[in-house]
């Protein structure tokens, strides 16, 4: 059983796009999570993920169709840009293809 709690689910959001927990991420959105709650530096699990390379996790999240593709957190990168500056590949070629994703 999944709790509810929104602070929960925001959490467990960017424990699972952190670690690369892409079924967890699934779960977390069908529960209701809010992929688009920033932390205080603006970034958003998106971001996270992006950032960290796990491609698997920003496919989950772009196929959701709630996140914000183009989210700038405080210092201005969005999670294309974090996904450039990666060193996954596979994250990298992604990128160009979230804002068809999301249409």
């Amino acid at each position: 059983m999944v709790s509810t709690s929104p602070l929960f689910l925001l959490l467990a959001l960017f424990v699972a796009a952190n670690n690369g927990h892409h079924i967890v991420l699934r779960t977390l959105l069908r529960h209701g999570a809010n992929p688009n709650i920033p932390t205080v530096r603006g970034a958003i699990p998106l971001s996270i993920a992006a950032h960290n390379g796990h491609l698997s996790c920003v496919k989950e999240l772009v196929r959701a169709k709630l996140v914000e593709v183009n989210h700038a957190a405080l210092d201005g990168a969005t999670p294309v840009y974090l996904a450039s500056q990666s060193n996954s590949n596979d994250c990298s070629y992604f990128r160009t293809d979230w804002i068809d994703s999301c249409s």
